[in-house]
């Protein structure tokens, strides 16, 4: 174990709703974050154009922690910075 990370597979099969939710969570978490980086606030930050987010997350496989984060070049405007991360994402 280095840093604190553990890696786990499993040989067990999931249905695909447990991926389709994870999907769906992450995509709106990843959402939020693009909007809150390319907002003219986040210019303000000690980093600008970057968004940090940590979650429990409950779902009925289980709960788990979400670490979300999106940073975009510090040379583009913030149309742009948003526009580049839904590109990439």
């Amino acid at each position: 174990v280095e840093d604190g990370y553990i890696a786990k597979y499993s040989l067990a099969s999931f249905s695909n709703s447990v991926f389709l939710t994870f999907r769906e969570t992450l995509s709106k978490k990843v959402e939020q974050l693009i909007i809150l980086t390319a907002s003219k606030s986040s210019l303000s930050s000690v980093t600008p154009y970057y968004m940090r987010d940590i979650s429990r997350q409950i779902a009925l496989e289980g709960s788990y922690t979400l670490d979300t984060m999106v940073q975009c070049s510090p040379d583009l405007d913030p149309e742009n910075c948003g526009v580049c991360l839904r590109l990439v994402v």
